[in-house]
């Protein structure tokens, strides 16, 4: 009955029926009754499906499918590509927050120590089933392993379902919550050796305790307090403004603020920005605030949507003056080209119409993007760049050109060249460089030439972190009457303001040469 239930209530329950199987096996071969495993088990599923069978019967009905979940992806859409190790590393963070209490819509976060210390007395507890197991220490009750196994089940149904769905979220394992409290318990237990309770045990008894009093109120309730408008944005904060023009009024964006320096991966840690809202002329709709960080080829690799004011105070309720003050944390796709420069982009939608607003600049000209900042996307760990052809040369200001590849090899005339550059940071850039690209005739002439700053403007020297690496794609359109042969691809980096170029640290000049091979047809 508690199975059939189970069903009706999460779908991973469903492999309470396996564990069950699992568990009516151990005990026919241990009492050497064959009948509980078969007359047990199809007693099981007989109760367990006449209460949930009904549900089953209607998603085949309905979708084609028993479960559903053909319906639930073809709503929610699965991952663009397969995860990858580094995938699954990135995302552990979100894991194991929202295992130990992610808060709100999954965006209110607790104190990092109070994840630290929950990580902590949790790998206490698995070293301590460690030693129990070695050292085979009593008491050994006889179901211990079921407990594991559901857990161990459970986890690996979680696996499985986040290699389609980007949910890798420690909450799907809560329907395994007393089993892992159970051996998590027991973990601690054995770093004593006797029965009495173990004070590390008390120990985290009191912090779980304390921090279930004490996080709805410094956490949950600062993050949900009701705001107080403003008269005006802060002096350092003042922007544009920008006005949405809607048909019922008009919203201006008066404030922006966004730190400096803001630095992250994908699926890491959100990119911050306060805006400043202002109503100039009383709105009748409420408006969504929209909210885009755009990487590579200007494409969003991350966003929010929401009401604006923390979404507590509509735009309908709001007054002529009235400036109310706005944090967003938007995250980055997991799947997000890295590194990048990212550039954040504010609008303001209609939903009744399914249009953004249209902004105006200061001078009431119109405008098709609203930026009002930056951070920098790194390439998380676990991800090096492998060149197909090393070089290996070192210039000035920290920047090593570690390698290259070219396409197509060999080359026709007419053809459009692409040289991928491999960059490599020891230091921070002090100069903001533009890469030149020259392909040169037998008597050294430029033939063709593809001059741009690092990865099309998207990746500038200025962002560059030491240890970063950066493919850096530049296009060289062939002349059509090219002759076949070899040709030398000269590149390297200059200023494009001075026109101060990155000189060579062996020495041998400030350009660094590169064959092709050109084939005719």
């Amino acid at each position: 009955a508690v199975l059939g239930l189970g069903l009706l209530t999460k779908l991973s329950l469903g492999g309470l029926l396996a564990l069950t199987g699992g568990a009516l096996a151990w005990l026919a071969w241990r009492r050497r009754e064959w009948r509980l495993l078969f007359t047990g088990g199809v007693m099981v599923a007989a109760v367990a499906l006449a209460i949930s069978g009904w549900w089953f019967a209607r998603n085949l009905r309905l979708y084609g499918d028993a479960v559903g979940l053909d319906a639930f992806i073809a709503v929610m859409g699965i991952r663009d590509s397969p995860i990858t190790w580094a995938g699954w590393v990135g995302e552990f963070g979100t894991f194991y927050r929202t295992y130990w209490g992610f808060f709100g819509g999954v965006n209110v976060a607790a104190p990092d120590s109070y994840y630290w210390i929950s990580n902590l007395s949790a790998w206490v507890g698995a070293g301590g089933l460690f030693i129990r197991w070695r050292r085979k220490c009593p008491p050994r009750p006889g179901g211990l392993w079921l407990l594991a196994a559901w857990a161990l089940v459970l986890f690996l149904l979680l696996i499985r379902w986040t290699s389609i769905y980007t949910s890798f979220q420690g909450r799907l394992v809560f329907p395994a919550l007393g089993a892992i409290n159970v051996l998590w318990a027991a973990g601690l237990l054995a770093w004593t050796g006797h029965r009495k309770p173990p004070r590390v045990l008390l120990a985290v008894c009191a912090w779980m305790l304390g921090a279930a009093i004490i996080l709805p109120w410094v956490t949950i309730r600062p993050a949900y307090s009701y705001p107080e408008s403003l008269t005006a944005a802060p002096e350092s904060a003042q922007f544009g403004p920008i006005t949405f023009r809607a048909d019922d009024g008009a919203i201006q964006l008066v404030g922006v603020e966004m730190h400096t320096g803001q630095s992250t991966t994908p699926a890491g840690e959100p990119v911050e920005v306060t805006l400043y809202w202002q109503a100039i002329h009383p709105v009748e709709r409420d408006y969504v605030s929209s909210i885009h960080l755009l990487g590579r080829e200007h494409v969003s690799v991350g966003q929010v949507n929401r009401y604006p004011a923390w979404g507590m105070i509509p735009t309908s309720r709001w007054e002529a003056g009235q400036v109310w003050r706005d944090v967003y944390h938007v995250y980055v796709d997991a799947d997000a080209i890295a590194p990048t420069r990212l550039r954040m982009s504010v609008g303001v939608y209609d939903t009744q119409e399914s249009s953004p607003l249209p902004p105006f600049g200061p001078d009431d000209t119109p405008m098709e993007l609203v930026m009002v900042g930056q951070a920098r996307l790194g390439r998380g760990e676990g991800q090096p760049l492998e060149p197909p052809a090393l070089a290996e040369m070192a210039l000035t200001d920290g920047i090593t050109l570690a390698g290259y590849g070219l396409e197509p090899q060999p080359a026709a005339p007419g053809d459009t060249l692409t040289l991928t550059l491999y960059w490599e940071a020891t230091a921070q850039p002090a100069q903001e460089y533009t890469v030149f690209v020259h392909l040169l005739s037998q008597d050294s002439s430029i033939i063709a030439g593809a001059d741009g700053p690092p990865v099309a403007g998207d990746y500038p020297t200025s962002l560059w972190q030491p240890g970063d690496q950066v493919d850096d794609s530049h296009a060289i359109l062939l002349p059509p009457d090219l002759a076949s042969g070899i040709y030398q691809i000269v590149v390297g980096l200059y200023n494009p303001t001075t026109g101060f170029r990155a000189a060579r640290l062996d020495g041998t000049g400030d350009s660094i040469r590169l064959p092709a091979r050109i084939a005719a047809p």
